[in-house]
């Protein structure tokens, strides 16, 4: 769990780590969170989305180039410089002049990169939506984890609550002589399960908000 925590807050392995903190259930506020707001604070901060995006602006830029070649080019030079003569004085020169060029004939070269350059945009395309979707689903997936993280939190807190009320009332009537010693250790047995119920609950809440913080690209700012 250190491993992925150090991988998830993208720390070096022999940096000092001190992990703080209880699996006391917070606030039903401090984790409600709509799943479109999720959604789009995902997509603004999530860095494979942005990666993706900065790809397919590349290839988009690209494509542009390998279009631009068959536009004509218009390129302008001049020269100066000096002549001798036989007196033995020098004389300036000039040369200048506007040159236009237009492609005409490649060898298919242009077009060959043209569809390149355009497969390589569809690639990037289709790619960053792909990120785009695997984001949004991994954000409504975390939402309804945590949801149901919550539900069976208070599930076994209300079994926790009645295996309390069990003990207390096999020891009443193991006092007043009207069972046995066997019938408190059965419900001491049963609170101890119904504590270890709410411990995995506990758990996978909390883990379920690290989860929905991942997915969001918020793991450094969990309260």
């Amino acid at each position: 769990a250190v491993l992925r925590l150090r991988q998830e807050l993208a720390i070096g392995y022999d940096a000092p780590l001190l992990v703080d903190g209880s699996l006391d259930l917070p606030a039903e506020s401090a984790d409600t969170v709509r799943e479109d707001d999720a959604i789009r604070g995902a997509i603004e901060r999530r860095a494979e989305l942005k990666a993706a995006s900065a790809e397919r602006e590349g290839a988009k830029l690209a494509t542009r180039a390998a279009r631009a070649q068959r536009l004509p080019s218009v390129s302008l030079y001049a020269d100066q410089g000096t002549t001798g003569r036989e007196t033995d004085r020098l004389l300036g020169t000039y040369s200048y002049g506007v040159q236009l060029s237009m492609p005409m004939f490649d060898g298919m070269r242009i077009a060959s990169q043209t569809s390149e350059q355009r497969a390589r945009q569809r690639e990037a395309d289709a790619s960053l939506q792909d990120t785009r979707r695997r984001i949004e689903t991994e954000v409504r997936s975390a939402v309804l984890t945590l949801a149901a993280s919550r539900e069976e939190v208070a599930a076994a807190s209300v079994r926790l609550r009645l295996a309390e009320q069990e003990v207390a009332q096999a020891r009443e009537r193991f006092r007043a002589g009207v069972s046995s010693n066997a019938e408190v250790i059965t419900a001491l047995i049963a609170l101890n399960g119904a504590r270890d119920l709410v411990i995995d609950a506990l758990t996978s809440y909390h883990a379920a908000r690290v989860s929905l913080a991942s997915a969001q690209g918020t793991t450094t700012a969990l309260p």
